[in-house]
Parts: C-alpha cells; sequence; structure tokens
C-alpha cells in the first residue's frame, strides 16, 4: 500500500515537473490554453477576411466552401481539441500532449489556416491531417490505457471528423469531384452528432452543480437512444433525399425526422430545465445554444414549405448553437483550469453572449424576413460575431497565457 501511494506520488510530481518547465509559457502548459486562444483569434480574423470577400470590399479568391471548411475544422476543431486535451487528462488522470509537444500539435494547426488562406491545398492538407491524427492518438492513448471505452462513441466522431477533412482535400486537389462538398457537410453533421452526444453528458452535470436542489437528472435512456437513431437517420436521408423516391430515399423523410428531432430535443430540455440556470450565465448560455440547434430542426423541417433557403436552418445551428455553445465551453474551461470561479463571469463575457445571440438572431431571422437586405443583415452578423469573439480575446488572453491563479501546475 505505501509503495503504491509513494508510485502515485512520484507519478503527480513528474507531472507538475513537466508543467513547470513551461511556466514561463503557460500557454503551452494543457491544451485548452493554446487552443482556446488560437480558436478566438482565428475566428476574428477568419470571419473579417470573409467578410471582405462577401462584402466586395476585396477579392481574395476565399470561397464559401472555405468559410464552412474554416468554420469547423480551424475554429471549432480547435476548441473540440482545446477540450478533449484538457478533459481526458482530467479523466484519465493520464498526461495528453503538453509543452513541446502541444507546440508541435498547434504549430500544424496554425500552418494549416495560413496555407487554406493562401489556397496551397497540399502543404494545407498535410499539415491539417497529421494535426489532426496526431491530437487524436494524444487524447485515445491515455484513453485505452485506463480502458475508458464510454468515450469512444467521441473518439469515433473524431475519426470521423479526420476522414471528413479528406474528402474536403481530395476535393479542392480534383481528386474527387464531390469531396469538397462531402468533406463539408459530413464534417457538419459529425460536429452537431458530436455535440449532442456532448451535451447530453456534461449540460445535466452542471445543473446539478449548480443547482442548490439536491436532485439528481437521470438521463432517459429511450429518449437518448431515440435521439442519437433519429439523428443518424436524419443525416442519411439528407445525403441521400430526393424528390423521387427511385433515386433514393424520399426528400419528405429528412423534413419528417428534422421535425422529430425537434419534438425530441425540446423533450431533453425540458428534462435538464431548472429556474436556478437563469442566474447562472454559464449555464443558461448553454441552454440557450441548445435551444437554437433545437430550433434549427424546426426550421429544416419547415423546408418543406419552401419559406427560405437551407443556409436559414444551417446557420441557426451553426451560429446560434455551436457557436454559442464552443463560446460558453471556452469561458467554462478556462476560467475553471485557471484556478478562477465559474459562477461569476465577468459582465463583458455576458454582454459576448447577448452580442453572439444577437448576431444569430439577425443571420437566421432577418434575411427570411426581409430578403431584399439579405447582404446587410449578413454582414451586420459577421460583424457582430467579429465583436464577440474580439472581446473574448481580450479578457482571456492574459488567462491564457498566465499560470493558474492559484499557483497549481496546469
Amino acid at each position: 500500500m505505501v509503495s503504491l501511494q509513494k508510485a502515485k506520488r512520484d507519478e503527480e510530481n513528474m507531472s507538475q515537473s513537466k508543467l513547470s518547465k513551461f511556466a514561463a509559457t503557460a500557454l503551452f502548459n494543457l491544451g485548452f490554453r493554446a487552443f482556446f486562444l488560437g480558436a478566438g483569434l482565428y475566428s476574428v480574423f477568419g470571419m473579417f477576411l470573409w467578410w471582405l470577400q462577401f462584402s466586395g470590399i476585396v477579392s481574395i479568391n476565399l470561397t464559401s466552401a472555405w468559410h464552412a471548411h474554416e468554420m469547423l475544422f480551424g475554429y471549432t476543431f480547435a476548441v473540440i481539441a482545446g477540450f478533449l486535451l484538457t478533459s481526458v487528462r482530467n479523466w484519465t488522470g493520464i498526461d495528453t500532449a503538453t509543452g513541446a509537444g502541444l507546440l508541435i500539435l498547434f504549430s500544424l494547426w496554425l500552418l494549416a489556416r495560413l496555407f487554406n488562406i493562401l489556397g496551397v491545398y497540399t502543404i494545407a492538407a498535410v499539415c491539417d491531417l497529421t494535426f489532426m491524427l496526431l491530437f487524436c492518438w494524444s487524447v485515445v492513448v491515455p484513453i485505452v490505457k485506463k480502458k475508458q471505452w464510454r468515450q469512444f462513441a467521441i473518439m469515433a466522431a473524431i475519426i470521423i471528423l479526420i476522414g471528413a477533412n479528406g474528402f474536403y482535400y481530395a476535393g479542392q486537389l480534383e481528386v474527387s469531384q464531390y469531396g469538397v462538398y462531402l468533406g463539408n457537410y459530413l464534417g457538419f453533421y459529425f460536429v452537431v452528432g458530436l455535440v449532442l452526444v456532448m451535451t447530453g453528458r456534461v449540460v445535466p452535470f452542471f445543473v446539478e452543480q449548480a443547482s442548490q436542489e439536491n436532485v439528481r437528472r437521470v438521463s432517459r435512456s429511450w429518449l437518448e437512444g431515440s435521439i442519437l437513431v433519429s439523428y443518424v437517420l436524419w443525416v442519411g436521408s439528407n445525403f441521400f433525399a430526393s424528390e423521387t423516391s427511385e433515386l433514393g430515399i424520399h426528400a419528405s423523410a429528412a423534413y419528417l425526422l428534422a421535425g422529430l428531432l425537434f419534438v425530441l430535443n425540446s423533450m431533453r430540455l425540458k428534462s435538464w430545465y431548472t429556474r436556478v440556470i437563469w442566474s447562472k450565465p454559464l449555464l443558461w448560455s448553454l441552454f440557450v445554444a441548445y435551444g437554437f440547434i433545437t430550433f434549427g430542426f424546426l426550421l429544416y423541417a419547415l423546408l418543406y414549405f419552401s419559406w427560405y433557403s437551407f443556409f436559414i436552418p444551417l446557420h441557426a445551428v451553426a451560429v446560434g448553437g455551436i457557436g454559442l455553445l464552443t463560446l460558453s465551453m471556452m469561458v467554462r474551461v478556462s476560467l475553471g483550469h485557471s484556478g478562477r470561479n465559474i459562477h461569476e463571469p465577468s459582465g463583458f463575457v455576458v454582454a459576448a453572449f447577448y452580442v453572439l445571440i444577437l448576431a444569430s438572431l439577425v443571420r437566421v431571422l432577418l434575411p427570411w424576413l426581409d430578403p431584399q437586405h439579405k447582404v446587410w443583415w449578413v454582414q451586420t452578423s459577421q460583424i457582430l460575431w467579429m465583436i464577440t469573439f474580439a472581446v473574448f480575446c481580450i479578457l482571456f488572453a492574459p488567462i491564457l497565457s498566465q499560470p493558474r491563479a492559484d499557483g497549481r501546475p496546469g
């Protein structure tokens, strides 16, 4: 028993010494630091470039496919990487990439963004796919060592995202005719699927922590299973749907399944709900984000009536759902893992949440209600997005680049 305790202490001391070597560059102590700051900065810079292109101010040969890819595999995947590199270390007690290893991962991600902007897709593909594979290895090895097989649903989604990114680059390099389309949409659907799985795990736990009701929110297995199965069927129907059943699944199936997902996810939200969330910004922001995703499924179902374009529900999920949820998680993890209070975020953080919610409403509702001025509304939403993440970067750059406030390693 004594020797086991000593071994455990030695392991903890070794882990701490690894981190202390990079005390002067705390940015590379843990995954969330570099990747959250990188994600925040790139979401501003990447959106600024897209705003310039979309507005016609300058022509920098960036396409909507580039915009979609970089929001998914540039911004969103950086958030996923930062979150999992940190969480897997907590789940397993085994170090993920840190120090020089983390610097290499981050550099590959950054180089991929640069060469995507320049349109040098061969180098971008090598950097991006190498980064994703090394990241996957860094988080899979600890999970396997600790035999935490429950986490493999998440890892399966990550592996599919790597494949989706490969499709995208195959399309850009003219190896696959439909590669860009398949890569971006497969990436989008699996990011949303990953969000559905991970929120189902963390949100009830966060609610229990914040609530003073001493009530455990038990997941209803039939509901969780129904959401997963319905979502997989909906994704399949979107890829194979057509107006005539002779060519594949009839398009009506996609609308019906989207309506079912709206109902099921509304039930899920209701099962999590407690009034205490409205006093906790890092809880209500997650609820509102999930509400946007749920609303997005309703808008997908209503596509049946051809009232608006496909991009209306897509941006409800992408901006209001994924955007707000990732921002909220970055704030929560950054505060918690830097030794700060997650229950009292800065008023500027709360203001940033409101600005992003406004950006989502402007992007989704106003082009539908006032299509004549669609370009104005899209530009306004882009500016509001940039303001949101600029606030995040200004507030959290010092937190992410400096050692923990409580003096602990991490």
